[in-house]
């Protein structure tokens, strides 16, 4: 693994955005409470993946939209989601 890539970064260069954002989907579905702030840190993660390439923050972006219209993503979780985002911000 090159330096300064994450396995994820490493996922999303290969061109495998859609296989990611299912797992996280998965994911999503069967997040506890207890869960959220893990599940914040990877959509963390996750945006820094996304804009290695061009295009990554519209689809960034897109896909956050997608967490947030889910059902499965309460209230709770979308402000936790919302504040690493803000405390991680470049």
């Amino acid at each position: 693994m090159p330096y300064g890539h994450t396995g994820v970064e490493m996922l999303l260069d290969r061109g495998n955005k859609h296989t990611y954002i299912q797992c996280i989907h998965q994911k999503l579905y069967h997040l506890t409470q207890g869960d959220y702030e893990e599940f914040a840190s990877i959509v963390v993660a996750a945006r820094a993946a996304f804009q290695i390439t061009p295009e990554g923050n519209a689809q960034f972006k897109d896909w956050l939209q997608s967490i947030k219209r889910s059902k499965s993503c309460k209230k709770e979780l979308w402000s936790q989601i919302n504040a690493a985002l803000q405390s991680n911000s470049k």
